[in-house]
């Protein structure tokens, strides 16, 4: 079920004294998430603490050390040691078994089961070494995906990969980024907690991620992060790896614009028309659309009257409103 309205403050006139305020309510919710329900579903794969047994060591050579350690390698689980965050695995699978989208609890049950070899994380190269049972970890594909609760729609029911995530949003100003939105270039993705550590020039992230951003150590784990970022030729761009690297800013969550009333707008009309451009990267289930004023259902134009990503909503009230607040609230869900 997804949600949206606006909270805007607009100033109608008809004749003085009449005045009347509209407050257009804003509420998002995703599939039955919130943008702060999407952050908050974060925090178990960024606190989970898990100790590195042998059995999760990809060790062919049988000698406690995780082969990709070794030489010039600087993998960073080591046998008996304690992590904080949930490890990286880059997606795949082996037979029915998958990985690279792990909830929390399979995560540390692969971790725990001794009886069998589940590698902990997972680097695009890798592959399953005979006797192993498979990787576990979480890429950074499925950890967003997870955290919206969209995951469930993809087609082999596990786990969205970037690309697939980034044609179910739409794209939205920096400035404009809230919540729950994703910065996705082609190959990664990341989830805006609404926290900026200086406006619109340095960001904190939250992302399953091999290198973090912010100091280049190798920590493959979901983690908290901070990176710089910067806008030119109307493209956004965040630093890493001593570079800089095209992002999309992206949001799942329908947006809604072009609202009338224009916030300040005076109008000499006590029945003023209201409306309301509804779009989503995936379908809007035009039957879902819901309009209140005060509390009251009305039934408001809708067009197109079908399914549709781009949804415009109007309303003309038949009576005359009267001086004073009157809230307004939308809704919509996604097929």
């Amino acid at each position: 079920m997804e949600t949206n309205g606006k909270m805007r403050r607009i100033n109608l006139l008809r004749i003085l004294p009449l005045i009347i305020i509209i407050i257009m309510a804003k509420e998002c919710v995703l599939y039955g998430r919130t943008r702060n329900n999407a952050i908050q579903e974060c925090l178990p794969y960024q606190q989970c603490s898990w100790t590195c047994n042998k059995e999760n060591l990809l060790d062919e050579n049988n000698n406690g050390v995780d082969d990709r350690s070794e030489g010039e390698g600087t993998w960073p689980f080591k046998k008996g040691e304690t992590y904080t965050g949930e490890a990286y695995a880059w997606a795949g699978y082996s037979g029915a078994i998958k990985w690279g989208a792990d909830i929390v609890s399979v995560f540390e049950n692969r971790i725990l089961d001794t009886n069998n070899k589940w590698i902990a994380g997972r680097a695009s190269g890798d592959t399953l070494p005979t006797g192993y049972k498979g990787f576990a970890g979480i890429d950074c594909s499925g950890l967003v995906g997870n955290a919206l609760d969209i995951n469930r729609f993809a087609a082999d029911g596990y786990k969205f990969n970037v690309s697939q995530i980034k044609t179910r949003c739409i794209p939205v100003k920096l400035e404009e980024m809230k919540k729950g939105d994703v910065f996705a270039s082609n190959g990664h993705i990341l989830l805006f907690p609404g926290n900026w550590v200086t406006e619109y020039s340095k960001v904190k992230v939250i992302h399953s991620v091999s290198i973090s951003f912010s100091n280049d150590v190798h920590e493959r784990k979901v983690i908290a992060d901070e990176v710089t970022i910067k806008q030119a030729d109307g493209k956004v761009y965040l630093w890493y790896g001593n570079n800089w690297h095209e992002y999309a800013v992206l949001s799942p969550f329908p947006q809604f614009s072009d609202f009338k009333p224009e916030e300040g707008e005076i109008i000499g009309d006590s029945k003023p028309e209201i409306k309301v451009k509804i779009k989503s990267g995936t379908n809007i289930k035009a039957s879902s659309i819901v309009m209140k004023i005060d509390g009251t259902v009305v039934s408001p134009d809708i067009s197109p009257s079908s399914d549709a990503k781009e949804i415009n909503v109007s309303y003309t009230p038949t009576d005359d409103l009267s001086s004073g607040r009157h809230d307004v609230y939308k809704t919509s869900a996604l097929t």
